[in-house]
């Protein structure tokens, strides 16, 4: 063979081999691309974590001056709703992440709540038992908007430290506004009292 067909072959060779390098590059990353998911996925956590939440509601006596109906349906849905609120509230709080705030509360509120689990660090919050007793104050002609007091409202935390553990009761009563958006009640304000 003549000298310059094996410069030739050797090119070729080489060429190939750098092609060949940069296709399984750029495959190997296009599948690693596609076998990864989303960091902070709430659905990687065990389902028995959004189950029910461990609360007590009850209805107190409505305010004298209420004008238009409120049945019991709507009554039990604003119940589950505030219940499921600060459940998912403090299971935020308890795993210093973002677990479907936005589905049950206003964006300043969602905020608040975000800042309160950013600056715990690395102490941990377990709220075990709440109680809520409401007392209705409005509801909306139209039912898509709903202002009622948490009277007394019971929680007992357990605060997780480096030291130990602690168990604390709070008993704290609120003002509520609660919206029906797109069919979920969300809690628009929450003002402690």
């Amino acid at each position: 063979m003549d000298r310059r067909k094996i410069i030739f072959r050797v090119i070729y060779a080489v060429i190939f081999l750098v092609i060949s390098t940069f296709f399984l590059y750029s495959l190997s990353r296009l599948l690693a691309y596609f076998n990864t998911g989303a960091e902070d996925n709430i659905y990687y956590l065990s389902e028995v974590i959004f189950d029910a939440p461990d609360s007590t509601v009850e209805w107190l006596e409505d305010d004298d001056y209420i004008k238009g109906e409120i049945n019991k349906y709507i009554r039990s849905d604003i119940s589950k709703a505030y219940a499921r609120a600060w459940h998912i509230r403090d299971l935020s709080i308890y795993h210093q992440k973002d677990l479907g705030l936005i589905e049950h509360f206003s964006d300043p509120l969602r905020e608040k709540i975000t800042d309160t689990y950013m600056h715990i660090g690395n102490d941990t919050i377990n709220t075990q038992k709440l109680t809520h007793n409401l007392k209705l104050h409005l509801i909306s002609y139209d039912k898509q908007v709903v202002s009622f007091s948490d009277i007394g409202s019971r929680q007992q935390n357990i605060i997780y430290t480096e030291y130990g553990q602690d168990t604390v009761t709070l008993t704290h009563s609120y003002d509520i506004v609660m919206t029906l958006d797109d069919g979920v009640w969300r809690i628009r304000q929450l003002k402690q009292l």
